[in-house]
């Protein structure tokens, strides 16, 4: 079994490989390696399919062991990658949501799923007076909700608004401003 670091790496690996395929100027090459690639994933799709298909059949044991590989974040994403994860998105999004509650009450915040449909998901979040709890707590929600549910295209938070201004200001303003108060 590969070790986390070097699973992350691989996937990176993957992804570089991806970009450079696409770069390739010649269009008959392209086609072929996309069949390649579409070929590989429908035979593996297929293979998953029927190991699932099995599990299911063989009962309670067999359900328990599903449960147990979905709860592997690469087996579940590789599952989503496929559309044959077990678990429908909402339901994910919504353990997801669950599992973030206790980390998300030390910061003295709460979140309510808004709605999750094709993909996209809204989530209400209460309790959070400042940008920096604002930034830690999005980031906590996403990073529970992005591993449940890697098939989600889009994150909306109701609740933090008020804190998405930009941290950045540039030097300019930073030197206006204070010249502002400074003659004024």
């Amino acid at each position: 079994m590969i070790e986390e670091n070097r699973l992350r790496e691989r996937v990176r690996e993957i992804a570089g490989l991806v970009r450079r395929l696409d770069a390739v100027a010649d269009p008959a090459v392209k086609v072929q390696v996309q069949k390649l690639l579409q070929s590989v994933m429908d035979l593996h799709g297929e293979a998953f399919e029927r190991m699932l298909e099995r599990l299911r059949s063989t009962g309670t044991a067999g359900e328990a062991l599903l449960d147990s590989m979905v709860a592997d974040p690469v087996v579940a994403s590789l599952l989503v990658l496929h559309g044959l994860h077990p678990v429908e998105f909402e339901t994910r999004v919504r353990r997801a949501i669950e599992g973030a509650q206790s980390a998300l009450r030390s910061y003295g915040a709460i979140a309510e799923l808004g709605g999750a449909r094709a993909g996209d998901v809204k989530i209400r979040i209460r309790g959070v007076n400042d940008a920096v709890t604002a930034r830690a707590v999005k980031s906590l929600v996403e990073e529970e909700l992005y591993a449940a549910a890697p098939d989600a295209v889009s994150l909306d938070f109701l609740g933090l608004e008020k804190f998405s201004a930009p941290d950045f200001v540039p030097l300019e303003q930073v030197g206006m401003l204070a010249a502002g108060k400074a003659g004024g």
